[in-house]
């Protein structure tokens, strides 16, 4: 399991902006598909969305310099 503990805050802001675009989405045709995904990128990246891929990919790591 992986552990959380360092990224709580960015997971919660990650996961709101989640669901943010994706009501969005939902709610409105998109016209620019390309444009929507990199206005939904900057807002992860805001929320700290790689803090939050460096510290799985620590873990996975880990995991794995462990077995060998």
């Amino acid at each position: 399991a992986f552990d959380t503990t360092d990224i709580t805050l960015e997971l919660a802001q990650c996961n709101k902006v989640q669901q943010t675009y994706l009501v969005s989405r939902i709610d409105r045709a998109v016209d620019d598909p390309d444009s929507y995904w990199e206005e939904y990128r900057a807002e992860l990246e805001k929320a700290g969305i790689d803090k939050v891929i460096e510290c799985y990919q620590k873990q996975v790591d880990e995991f794995i310099a462990s077995k060998n």
